[in-house]
C-alpha cells in the first residue's frame, strides 16, 4: 500500500509538473495582475510560463494604459526542487537584465532590480496619491534586497526623477531620493532632494510588519514657489510654518 501511495504522488507531481511545463504565458498575465492588484499586465504575451515574451504595460487609475517595456523572462527550473520560484527579466530592445528576483513560501529575495516605471502608478496605492496626479519616473534599483519571516535584509534605492503633478504649472518639481534598508523588524527610509528644485523633501519612513506606514517628512517650497505649490502641498499635510509641510502618511500601505 505504501509503494503504491509512493507511486501515486510521485506520477500526480510529474502530472503537475508537465501541465505547468506546458502552461501558456498568458498565465503570467493573470498572475501578474493579481499580484500587483492590477497595476501592472503582460500584454501579447508568446511562449510558456517557463520562457517567453510580452510587453510590460502600468494600468493607472483611470483605465490609462503605458507600456514600459518589451521583455523578455526566463525561470530557473533548478530552483523549483528548492521550493523557490527564480526568474529574471531582460530588455528585448537593450538586452539590460532589468529584475532577477526569487520567490518562496518564506517572502522573496531581489537579487538584482534595474527597473524604471511611470511615477503615475503611485495612484494605485492610495486616494491621496491618486488625488495628487503624479508624474515622472521611478527607477528602482535594488542588490539582494530581501523579505521573510517578517524581517528583511540589504539595501534598495528608489529614485524619482523629473517629479510633477497635473495640480500644479511648475514642471518639474525637482528629482527625489528613498533609500531603503532591510532590518531585523521591518524596513527604514531615507527620503532626499536631490540637487535643487522648486520643491525639498527630506525626511524618513518605516515599514513594520503588522503596523501602519510611519512617516516623518517635510516637504518645502521654494521661495518663489510657495503660492504655486500650495494646492499641491496642502494635500499632502499640514502646513507648519509658511511654505513648510510636514508629510502626511498615505493610507493603505504596509506589510500584512
Amino acid at each position: 500500500m505504501r509503494r503504491m501511495l509512493v507511486i501515486a504522488s510521485a506520477l500526480a507531481i510529474l502530472l503537475i509538473g508537465a501541465a505547468l511545463w506546458l502552461a501558456p504565458a498568458t498565465w503570467l498575465d493573470h498572475a501578474l495582475q493579481r499580484g500587483s492588484r492590477g497595476a501592472l499586465s503582460l500584454t501579447d504575451a508568446q511562449g510558456r510560463v517557463w520562457q517567453g515574451s510580452g510587453t510590460l504595460q502600468a494600468i493607472l487609475p483611470g483605465v490609462e494604459v503605458i507600456a514600459i517595456d518589451r521583455v523578455r523572462w526566463t525561470v530557473v527550473a533548478t530552483e523549483l526542487v528548492q521550493g523557490r520560484l527564480r526568474f529574471s527579466l531582460l530588455s528585448v530592445a537593450t538586452g539590460k537584465l532589468l529584475v532577477d528576483a526569487s520567490l518562496s513560501r518564506a517572502g522573496f529575495t531581489l537579487h538584482s532590480s534595474q527597473l524604471e516605471v511611470p511615477a503615475a502608478l503611485l495612484a494605485t496605492i492610495s486616494p491621496t496619491l491618486r488625488e495628487a496626479a503624479l508624474a515622472g519616473k521611478l527607477s528602482i534599483t535594488a542588490k539582494e534586497f530581501r523579505w521573510a519571516h517578517q524581517q528583511a535584509d540589504g539595501t534598495a534605492e528608489i529614485v524619482w526623477n523629473n517629479a510633477a503633478s497635473s495640480l500644479v504649472r511648475v514642471n518639474p518639481l525637482g528629482s527625489y531620493r528613498i533609500e531603503i534598508k532591510g532590518a531585523a523588524d521591518g524596513v527604514t527610509c531615507r527620503i532626499s532632494t536631490i540637487g535643487s528644485g522648486a520643491l525639498k523633501l527630506s525626511g524618513t519612513c518605516q515599514l513594520l510588519p503588522g503596523r501602519p506606514f510611519g512617516l516623518d517628512a517635510t516637504a518645502e517650497a521654494g521661495e518663489n514657489y510657495q503660492r504655486e505649490l500650495t494646492p499641491l502641498l496642502r494635500i499632502f499635510g499640514k502646513e507648519t510654518r509658511p511654505g513648510v509641510y510636514q508629510l502626511q502618511a498615505a493610507s493603505g500601505i504596509g506589510f500584512e
